[in-house]
């Protein structure tokens, strides 16, 4: 079951842009180049790779990145993903950014343990 997914969210992956550009056609846009920020953020909080950034951890499974100025200023999206092994459960991971400002908020659980204190890594993306 577990290959069916990661063949399933593999072959999704790799039709997206394919897809996309069928929908969109040739639309032009005037945004410049993206702004991509990425690192590692142990599981206290602290940064162990990437720059840009600066991170805490707020409380058990809850961080807070903060962008410095010439990195994400506004708008962006952030995917976060859990690095270590989940020790058999499903971990979610929930971001979500603070009204466009340069701070974002990472959530890591899972249904057995609740809040959870991981290492996790990041990237987020402006247009």
């Amino acid at each position: 079951m577990r290959q069916f997914i990661c063949g399933l969210a593999f072959g999704l992956a790799a039709m997206a842009p394919a897809s996309a550009n069928l929908f969109y056609g040739n639309v032009a846009t005037n945004n410049p180049t993206p702004r991509i920020v990425a690192g590692e953020i142990n599981s206290g909080g602290v940064p162990i790779r990437g720059s840009g950034f600066t991170s805490e951890q707020i409380g058990k499974g809850q961080y807070e990145i903060h962008f410095n100025n010439n990195s994400i200023r506004g708008c962006a999206a952030l995917t976060a993903n859990v690095s270590a092994d989940a020790g058999g459960y499903p971990v979610g991971v929930a971001t979500s950014q603070i009204q466009c400002t340069r701070r974002f908020t990472v959530t890591i659980g899972d249904n057995v343990a609740g809040y959870r204190s991981e290492a996790f890594s990041f990237v987020a993306v402006q247009e």
